[in-house]
């Protein structure tokens, strides 16, 4: 079965598939102290690496804990699909963590406590990364000044443009199911967005005359070109218990082109009599093209919508 699979399919493969902390024991701590801590599903995680057990010739792997503190971002990627699975007993997040999902990914969660604020929440995200920045261009090389009497300074160098952002890497998809939630969870969907241009190179400055005209400053480089965002994803997401002030929030921001880089301004003139010209300055990159939403596939315990307070 694919991720891609019906919900009735889906709702097969989640039946059969039930686990419990025992099932896994002992389990690792993770502890997201600090912004951005990657988690690779088949990599260690300073000391600790997650054990990993068969079931129904299906790969697990597990942990007891893993807690996220405001302010700071989980990261799990790596080959988890229909017959490698991440499961994690209990996490606890701050008002303001993130759990970002960058892969497609399986990923049952026993009990989810969300710490704080119930109106802001912690966010599970489902999003690759960007597409990869362009460089910036080279500035240009400062044009030669004279030195003997009546003598004009050299042209400054054209500066080199900058390279285009990279598109979006693609779109994900999703299957998680929580067996608990409590607190406000906002979940996240989108494709990745488009790296931005690199900036143009600033031209080379003119050279110095003596009695004599100065150089001219060498043109600016052109700005790269945004990348282009993806479009589409999925997440899949099952709650099977909530506690009675638990509040569900969804959101699919379009994801976003990258920016066009800046135009390179073009050099200064060199000095004389007269001054040498001031070299043109290149032209911006476009922005990229902005790509279509993902959806969320969302479903709750039977007269969840009763309390409208919950959805927003």
């Amino acid at each position: 079965m694919t991720l891609a699979a019906s919900a009735q399919g889906w709702e097969q493969h989640l039946a059969q598939f039930k686990l419990t902390s025992d099932d896994l024991l002992p389990f690792l701590n993770v502890q997201a102290l600090h912004p951005r801590i990657l988690l690779h599903w088949d990599e260690k995680l300073g000391d600790a690496s997650p054990i990993s057990k068969q079931r129904n010739h299906i790969t697990v792997y597990g942990y007891r804990n893993v807690t996220i503190d405001k302010g700071c971002e989980l990261i799990i990627e790596g080959l988890l699909n229909e017959q490698t699975h991440l499961f994690i007993d209990t996490l606890t997040l701050s008002s303001g963590a993130c759990l970002r999902l960058q892969t497609d990914t399986w990923v049952f969660i026993n009990r989810i406590n969300v710490l704080g604020s119930v109106n802001s929440g912690a966010d599970i995200i489902l999003k690759p990364a960007k597409g990869q920045s362009g460089s910036h261009g080279v500035n240009g090389v400062e044009g030669v000044s004279a030195t003997t009497s009546e003598c004009s300074g050299s042209n400054g160098g054209d500066a080199t443009a900058g390279t285009d952002g990279a598109n979006g890497n693609g779109s994900r998809r999703a299957l998680i199911r929580i067996g608990w939630l409590s607190g406000c969870l906002n979940l996240i969907a989108s494709a990745a967005d488009g790296g931005d241009g690199g900036n143009g190179g600033q031209g080379g400055a003119g050279g110095n005359g003596v009695d004599a005209i100065g150089g001219t400053g060498g043109n600016g480089g052109h700005g790269g070109h945004g990348g282009h965002a993806s479009g589409g994803g999925e997440m899949f997401i099952t709650i099977d218990a909530l506690q009675d002030e638990a509040r569900v929030n969804q959101f699919t921001p379009f994801p976003v082109g990258g920016n066009g880089g800046l135009a390179g301004i073009g050099g200064k003139p060199g000095i004389g009599e007269p001054y040498g010209q001031t070299g043109l300055t290149g032209t911006p990159g476009n922005n990229g093209i902005d790509g279509q939403p993902a959806t969320i596939h969302l479903r709750f315990p039977q007269g969840f919508f009763e309390d409208k307070r919950r959805m927003e």
